[in-house]
């Protein structure tokens, strides 16, 4: 089974340079731009030797450096620590090099990272995990990946607030050049977080979203959505989005292990009660149980995935019935499929442009923190401003991304990477000394 996920985790990677290599042609870059984005500016393999079941058990963990476009020492690198059993190395080259176009598609000024365990909480007392994370701490402030200025970690799939509390805990034990709680984020709101912090991801996705369809007229009426994925990103967007504020009704959501579906939509509030006493979707008596496949193959008008990669590929795209794909899962969408979907005329919205919103609540939460801290009593106040922050940075390339596409007939993807791809080929070149010659 190892072996088999690493040949995938490679093939992912091999596909996604091939689709880097795409997107430079299309900007004519100069041949240094695909060398610097093809390769990773550092990747750090380490081991920590947790206590599973009484006994110390090995594991790699990594940290990966993409690439930063921005001054030395100015802006750190940014990206989410994953716990999930496919963790590897190749599949975190990856998510770091779309964290790089994710910033730089919202403007944040921070190089793109990501990290990692393969492991899974769910199979983990608290006090394994906690043992997991603090040794993994370590191993970060080792390798200088722990500083304010340098590279600040976040929370990503299979880590909470809880794990990130852990983290701030541990690093006081450690001089990493900063104070812990600037070096982290995704920390309780008690602790320096940010409050909103953790509906940021699906909050900034249906702000994206709205604009999208304010931009396009694409529905005359609300559009329902169907959300695959009931983790943090998932159960949030389900709950922002059937809330009063956004107004969509919900007919199909799921979970790791099924869904649920009603043609008339779903009442979210029960579904949510339902899923926190049980931790599961099965059995929710008001909705008809579906596969996670079936979810994906709905006549809906929304499809919005939001769980693991991989999940519209060649095998399905094909048979896909939705109007609109919105990918808020990282790699969600194969390069094959958008091919596929592209060429049958369904629009699809990247995860760079879609799923942002977690990097923009770690940059309004690295910047508050790198200022003073917020009483309590502010709570309230700065949750208002984070999400009037996090709209207008969500929504602002939304208009580019349109134009561009309509005049130049490229697909969603195709040109929000091209959008992105110019604004990394200049910043680089100013950061290395490169000249600006075409191939």
């Amino acid at each position: 089974m190892g072996e088999m996920t690493i040949k995938k985790e490679n093939l992912m990677l091999e596909e996604n340079t091939k689709r880097l290599r795409r997107w430079c042609e299309m900007i004519h870059a100069p041949a240094w731009f695909f060398e610097e984005l093809k390769l990773p500016k550092n990747v750090y393999q380490m081991k920590i030797r947790p206590t599973i079941r009484g006994e110390k058990a090995p594991m790699p963990a990594w940290r990966v450096h993409d690439i930063n476009p921005h001054p030395k020492g100015s802006y750190p690198y940014k990206g989410g620590l994953r716990f999930h059993p496919q963790v590897t190395q190749e599949l975190l080259q990856v998510l770091a090099r779309d964290m790089t176009y994710k910033c730089a598609w919202v403007n944040i000024p921070f190089g793109g990272a990501k990290g990692g365990v393969p492991v899974d909480p769910s199979e983990c007392t608290e006090a394994e995990l906690r043992d997991i994370t603090e040794q993994f701490t370590v191993e970060l402030a080792n390798h200088n990946c722990l500083h304010a200025h340098k590279d600040v970690p976040g929370p990503d799939m299979g880590v909470n607030e809880r794990v990130m509390y852990w983290m701030l805990n541990k690093a006081g034990d450690i001089d990493t050049g900063s104070p812990p709680y600037q070096a982290l984020t995704g920390k309780p709101v008690e602790n320096g977080g940010l409050p909103g912090r953790e509906e940021a991801t699906a909050r900034g996705g249906l702000d994206a979203l709205e604009k999208y369809l304010q931009l396009t007229s694409m529905f005359p009426q609300k559009p329902a959505l169907a959300i695959q994925g009931f983790g943090n990103v998932g159960e949030n967007l389900a709950r922002l989005a059937h809330s009063q504020e956004y107004g969509y009704p919900i007919v199909a959501v799921s979970d790791k292990k099924g869904g649920i579906y009603a043609e008339k939509g779903l009442d979210i509030p029960a579904v949510r009660a339902w899923f926190r006493q049980n931790q599961t979707l099965a059995g929710f008596s008001q909705a008809a149980a579906i596969s996670n496949e079936e979810l994906l193959l709905l006549p809906v008008d929304v499809l919005m995935p939001a769980a693991l990669e991989n999940q519209i590929t060649e095998r399905n795209a094909s048979k896909i019935q939705a109007k609109l794909i919105v990918e808020l899962a990282n790699e969600a969408v194969t390069p094959a499929a958008y091919d596929i979907l592209a060429s049958r005329g369904i629009p699809a919205l990247p995860g760079i442009v879609m799923n942002p919103g977690g990097v923009v609540g770690s940059f309004l939460e690295w910047s508050r923190n790198l200022g003073t801290m917020a009483h309590n009593v502010e709570t309230e106040q700065i949750y208002e401003e984070t999400k009037r922050k996090l709209r207008a940075i969500m929504q602002a390339p939304m208009v580019k991304l349109c134009e561009r596409s309509r005049a130049a007939g490229w697909s969603l993807d195709d040109t929000a990477h091209v959008i992105v791809f110019e604004i990394l080929q200049e910043k680089l070149r100013k950061r290395h000394g490169y000249k600006n010659t075409c191939q």
